[in-house]
């Protein structure tokens, strides 16, 4: 018996057919075209999840279910997509849509925590029962696992983007201020950056960018740093600062076996991980007792999302 998954993004929809010991048959990539609203979005997953049945010549008896990872806040017992700021969708009870036009079980979670679904399965936290996976990108998403379970709580728990690191700081885009998200997100060391080349026209970053603020990306103030500039240092530093105060607090709620990170950050390896692990075991509880978990890249990439999402079938 198979499962599918689908990882839909703000960009791309991701479909996979998965086997019984999670590995991917087959799988398919398009444009989700979000302009054409939930109905053409959701015409385009019941067409792509029909194709690739037919494609590996299997029955929908064949299937055991459908699980789809969607950004937002997502309750997953009534199957709702109370909010999607990628889709500008409120209260769209997609389980029940995708469900009846399939004829097939479908669960509907929060994609980051899909994420983590898929590192546990069949990535990098094989033979774990307990891990936090952080995706750093536009937000910062998560995904907890507690005692081999997805931690949701009653409803949309597990949402360590939003915990405040910083009493009064930084605007965050869900209306609070100080949250993770708003300083260890991509997008907040892009803004720090831009804010660093207009205060510091000289600076290293003006030459990386070719003084153009649209061309600053996540890479940017890493490479500054990487070549001895002071101002690139200082992004950075402030960046993993953040991060670490965010994940020492994740490390103290659970004690987890592994954090994981993943997003296009990741790319920094080392320059990342070395001062981050270094910051986080500063900042644990009882770090002369205990020896924190290890904070490592997720392994899976683009593939965690299609692969959680198929797990949350008969988890």
């Amino acid at each position: 018996m198979y499962r599918i998954g689908i990882d839909l993004g703000g960009t791309n929809l991701k479909i996979g057919l998965i086997d019984p010991d999670y590995r991917i048959v087959d799988q398919s990539v398009c444009e989700t075209h979000v302009q054409a609203g939930a109905d053409g979005v959701i015409e385009k997953i019941v067409l792509q999840v029909r194709d690739i049945i037919s494609k590996n010549n299997l029955s929908p008896k064949e299937i055991l279910g459908v699980g789809l990872g969607c950004p937002g806040v997502i309750n997953s017992k009534t199957g709702t997509v109370l909010y999607s700021n990628n889709f500008n969708w409120h209260d769209l009870p997609i389980r029940s849509i995708l469900s009846q036009k399939l004829n097939l079980p479908l669960v509907v979670t929060n994609d980051a925590k899909c994420a983590a679904l898929g590192e546990l399965m069949a990535g990098s936290a094989i033979g774990c029962k307990n891990i936090v996976l952080l995706t750093l990108g536009t937000g910062v998403g998560s995904g907890i696992v507690v005692n081999g379970k997805l931690l949701d709580g009653s409803g949309c728990g597990g949402v360590a983007g939003h915990n405040t690191i910083v009493q009064n700081g930084r605007q965050c885009t869900c209306g609070r201020k100080g949250c993770l998200e708003a300083y260890a997100s991509a997008t907040a060391l892009i803004s720090e950056t831009k804010k660093q080349l207009h205060m510091h026209p000289e600076s290293l970053i003006a030459d990386l960018c070719g003084r153009d603020p649209e061309k600053i990306d996540g890479r940017i103030a890493f490479e500054a740093a990487k070549r001895g500039d002071s101002y690139g240092q200082q992004i950075v530093d402030d960046y993993i600062e953040a991060l670490a105060n965010g994940v020492s607090n994740l490390v103290n709620l659970f004690r987890p076996e592994k954090i994981l990170l993943s997003g296009g950050i990741c790319n920094e390896g080392d320059t990342l991980l070395t001062p981050l692990n270094k910051k986080v075991k500063e900042y644990c509880f009882a770090n002369i007792y205990l020896c924190p978990p290890p904070v490592e890249i997720a392994r899976l990439k683009n593939t965690a999302g299609i692969i959680g999402a198929a797990s949350l079938i008969n988890l």
